[in-house]
């Protein structure tokens, strides 16, 4: 488990994820893409103290008892004061569908809903606010023997 993170549910992932803000195009440069280890993962909100914003979000792989320490080489911007976890064919499909409106107003419904503040989207993708809103989030990560990750984690500036 997150220390410090509650625990909001599990979905499962193949082999890829995006992590980023989700009104970005697909070809952004302030987003990213990683391998991922195929299985369940935990899903994770950390809010702040006074809980009413997040600080934190984070997945970890069940069973794994890494710890997301190693730093990305790409930066995660956030527009919209919104950021996740995505299963990169779920993001394509979504972005790249006539109903992308309607599905960017999901997200909005859920990273706006005033006790949770983000949360699991159709068991493909984890998002929340992003803390203060607009500006950067930093992202760390652990992986396996062969690169794919294993535990993420975005945290946001407050």
């Amino acid at each position: 488990m997150m220390e410090g993170m509650e625990l909001i549910g599990v979905i499962v992932l193949k082999d890829a994820l995006r992590i980023g803000d989700p009104c970005f195009d697909l070809d952004v440069w302030c987003a990213g893409q990683v391998c991922l280890r195929r299985g369940k993962y935990e899903c994770f909100i950390g809010y702040t103290p006074d809980r009413k914003g997040v600080r934190a979000l984070g997945m970890q792989l069940q069973g794994s008892s890494q710890l997301p320490t190693q730093t990305a080489p790409f930066v995660i911007g956030v527009d919209s004061g919104q950021c996740g976890f995505y299963d990169l064919q779920y993001y394509c499909r979504m972005r790249q569908n006539e109903n992308y409106p309607s599905w960017y107003s999901r997200v909005i419904e859920l990273t706006q809903e005033p006790e949770r503040m983000g949360g699991i989207l159709d068991g493909c993708a984890l998002v929340s606010r992003s803390g203060g809103g607009d500006g950067t989030a930093s992202f760390r990560y652990a992986a396996d023997e062969f690169g794919c990750c294993t535990a993420l984690l975005l945290e946001f500036e407050v």
